[in-house]
């Protein structure tokens, strides 16, 4: 027994004796998909601080091809939020401060919470509640508390809503150093079996007198396996998050303003890893603080577009036209090649299910940075997905496919999807900053 099983059995042990853990979830066996249909793609804040969101701010969401956002909700203002989103379709999360902050242990709890869901558990585009963001190691005894009250609210009422839980990324000051990050994620999937788990991590920064901005690949690559590898072991799909507001902290990085490559480059790696749902933070701007300074957003602190609302816009509509390829795709197999794959550790991840299929073996004769390729099931297609590892250049790459298969190339054109079938099987492609290359392939 490795030092990690060892260390959660006592952990759960004394958390039962105390009353704190009653039992180990068991896994999901389904998902509760939040946008019928469709890879989530949320806002993790509506609208700046202070203020209240209209219809004409749902309505911007959409405009920009957000399906769902985050909104703060109480049980008396539950018409109101409905009325002004209905429009826009989107689907809605609710932030409640009782929720997520007032003692579990206060006889008001519990009246509370059921008053936030008698009030939104009617309605249909809401389909879940913010329970914790980044949540520390110390703190899960009480939050798997809060989880199952919570859950047994939702009971009460039959609702099918859900329970959003986020994790960070690779960082021992959330989880015990006696764990690896997969096996902290994994624990986070036995203990509270929640219908999907999402993680923020954001590769991308610059440190004070560098004039390169870095990008943390290993870390971000080991974050993304480890997800991919808990939803194969437990059926829990997981969402991650795109970075969209430019800002600096006093610990002395700057993560900068995004561009579309930027952009591009979070959200297809997540998604070629098998991510089901993309949350944007943040789309409205932050008021600056002691810690942090908040330069910029999609919407400023007026509550106005900005230049990185429109290259949002761009993004999104991209990745909504490769919906069909994405949204229920599980990775077999995913590889990193290039020169990032010489400056990293991390080897990408297989399944077990890749021993079952001959996966066509795309040979790379001429790049630079390198691709992330993944090979993706969804129902009976398969595709292999080629992602630029460049946030910020253009990349041509040189490869051949194996014969044997007959394949197509699906391409982003105008908000739709192209089609074209391939009669070659060397092929030179020139990759967006951050973005992809699409083929489905047959027997």
């Amino acid at each position: 027994m490795n030092v990690f099983a060892k260390f959660r059995i006592a952990f759960l042990f004394v958390g039962m004796l105390c009353g704190i853990i009653p039992m180990i979830a068991a896994p999901t066996e389904t998902y509760i998909t939040p946008v019928s249909d469709e890879i989530l793609i949320a806002i993790s804040s509506l609208v700046p601080s202070g203020q209240t969101p209209s219809e004409k701010d749902f309505n911007r969401a959409k405009d920009c091809g957000f399906n769902a956002t985050f909104v703060k909700g109480n049980a008396d203002g539950a018409a109101t939020i409905i009325d002004d989103a209905s429009e826009s379709n989107l689907k809605l999360l609710i932030v409640n401060n009782t929720a997520k902050f007032e003692n579990y242990k206060s006889k008001d709890y519990i009246p509370s919470l059921d008053n936030i869901v008698k009030a939104y558990s009617q309605y249909k585009n809401v389909v879940g509640y913010d329970l914790s963001d980044e949540p520390s190691w110390e703190s899960l005894p009480d939050l798997k508390q809060r989880y199952d009250i919570f859950e047994n609210v939702l009971k009460k009422y039959k609702s099918n809503q859900f329970l959003c839980i986020n994790i960070v990324g690779v960082s021992t000051r959330h989880y015990s150093s006696k764990l690896t990050y997969p096996e902290y994620v994994n624990h986070i999937a036995e203990l509270f079996s929640p219908n999907q788990i999402s993680m923020d991590f954001y590769p991308i920064l610059q440190f004070p007198g560098q004039k390169k901005i870095e990008v943390r690949y290993q870390q971000f690559y080991l974050d993304l396996a480890a997800l991919a590898s808990m939803r194969e072991k437990y059926g829990i799909p997981f969402w991650s998050h795109c970075m969209t507001m430019e800002h600096s902290n006093n610990e002395g990085y700057y993560q900068p303003r995004p561009t579309e490559g930027y952009l591009r480059f979070e959200a297809y790696s997540a998604l070629a890893y098998g991510a089901q749902g993309l949350i944007h933070w943040s789309y409205s701007q932050r008021p600056s603080n002691a810690s942090e300074t908040y330069l910029s957003a999609p919407i400023n602190l007026k509550g106005e577009k900005t230049n990185v609302w429109n290259r949002v816009r761009n993004v999104n509509r991209e990745i909504r036209a490769y919906n069909p390829v994405f949204f229920n795709a599980v990775p077999l197999k995913c590889v990193h090649t290039g020169d990032v794959a010489s400056k990293i550790q991390h080897k990408g991840y297989t399944a077990a299910d890749a021993a079952k299929e001959i996966l066509p073996e795309v040979k790379i004769t001429s790049q630079k940075d390198g691709v992330l390729i993944s090979h993706l099931k969804n129902g009976r297609k398969r595709y292999i997905v080629m992602a630029n590892q460049n946030p910020f250049k253009s990349q041509r790459i040189n490869f051949s496919l194996p014969e044997g298969y007959k394949y197509k190339e699906y391409t982003s054109s105008n908000g739709g999807l192209k089609i074209s079938g391939l009669s070659v099987h060397k092929l030179s492609r020139r990759l967006k900053a951050g973005g992809i290359l699409v083929l489905e392939y047959t027997k």
